[in-house]
């Protein structure tokens, strides 16, 4: 391929920063030309409203090429790697039960699900909710086309698949029999008018409820839908609402803005490995630097300033323009103290203890 990139540097007087435009010469993937735009126009001026006033303008944001499938693989992947033990493990057995329970209940992701997916995603990084309570992760919400051909079969495949990675699925009427985690289904629209959506929300056993939905606005997700969404379902504006078209890829960044998220993150990634490690003692040993690190992610987020890439594809190519202007220390109110959650924090926050794959599996869930 042939890249042709022309920089500029900014001045004191304009603010600074590098601006890199060029063109590249070769196969890009092309984007939807108007993304659903029969979806998007079946949207109420409302909704879309309600979107836009309930959260501030993104602190970050993409839009990508992302192929759910080889994700979902590479998740189960993970689980299957081969140890150098006799017999099998407890997470390979499980999953082996779960895909011979996909295949008993007829339900087949490779004909009915990840065909009707497509393969572009746009997300979005929002500020932590006002009501969010705990750490100060931000709000993730994606969308990626959705186009079934048989709209039942499409359904009733997301609901098995769903219902087989948290072991219980129950209805949005259906009391919960279980302890998290499990999965609560919520029906909305009309199947007949071609409106229908499937919700689902995932009971966490913790402060976040992660739902995703798919139907005519297509696969749609959101990192936090409240604390009733598992009571009442998600609300319409927690999800994203389909964009009109999509113009180019590219990733759009607030640097500023993103350093409590990118913190947050840093803690929850480090408390996961200490949960997983199972010994403090083990894991301070093997991760003395914990609260650096915390505080560096935060920092660099800083320095990240206001950073923008796009890639517009053409015919034969694509123009890319690249912004950034660094960020700086300055004005952050956090170098305070810069005080990092301890590191029992997520175990205060977890009222039940959360089922893994290392559990004994559960019997047979029935089918839905």
């Amino acid at each position: 391929q042939f890249v042709r990139l022309e920089l500029f540097s900014g001045t004191a007087a304009t603010g600074g920063g590098l601006r890199v435009q060029g063109s590249i010469q070769g196969e890009i993937p092309a984007l939807p030309a108007v993304v659903s735009r029969k979806i998007a126009d079946g949207n109420s001026h409302e909704n879309i409203h309600a979107e836009h006033s309930a959260a501030s303008e993104p602190i970050a944001e993409c839009v990508l090429p992302v192929d759910l499938r080889a994700l979902f693989i590479r998740h189960v992947a993970g689980s299957m790697k081969l140890v150098h033990l006799p017999g099998l493990t407890r997470p390979q057995r499980r999953w082996i039960a779960r895909f011979r329970t996909l295949e008993a209940d007829g339900a087949n992701p490779e004909k009915d699900l990840w065909p009707a997916l497509g393969h572009v995603a746009k997300l979005s990084i929002f500020e932590p909710k006002k009501d969010a309570a705990g750490d100060a992760l931000g709000t993730v919400r994606a969308w990626m086309s959705y186009v079934p051909k048989n709209a039942e079969d499409s359904f009733y495949c997301a609901t098995d698949l769903a219902r087989v990675r948290w072991d219980y699925l129950f209805d949005e009427n259906e009391k919960a029999t279980a302890k998290p985690p499990y999965v609560r289904r919520f029906h909305r629209g009309d199947q007949s008018a071609n409106s229908a959506e499937e919700i689902f929300v995932l009971a966490t056993g913790q402060i976040n409820a992660p739902a995703w939905s798919i139907g005519p606005k297509g696969f749609r997700l959101t990192s936090e839908a409240g604390v009733f969404a598992l009571r009442d379902g998600p609300a319409e504006n927690d999800f994203p609402a389909p964009p009109e078209r999509l113009d180019n890829y590219g990733i759009k960044l607030n640097g500023a803005r993103l350093a409590p998220t990118a913190e947050a993150l840093a803690t929850v990634l480090y408390d996961d490995l200490e949960e997983e490690m199972g010994n403090a003692q083990k894991f301070g040993a093997q991760y003395p630097h914990r609260d650096l690190h915390i505080r560096i992610a935060r920092k660099w987020a800083r320095l990240l300033g206001d950073f923008e890439l796009s890639l517009t594809p053409r015919e034969q190519g694509a123009d890319v323009v690249l912004n950034w202007r660094p960020g700086s220390f300055a004005g952050d109110e956090t170098e305070r103290a810069l005080k990092v959650p301890p590191r029992d924090l997520k175990s205060k926050l977890k009222p039940e203890p959360e089922k893994s794959d290392d559990d004994a599996p559960p019997p047979p869930p029935p089918a839905n």
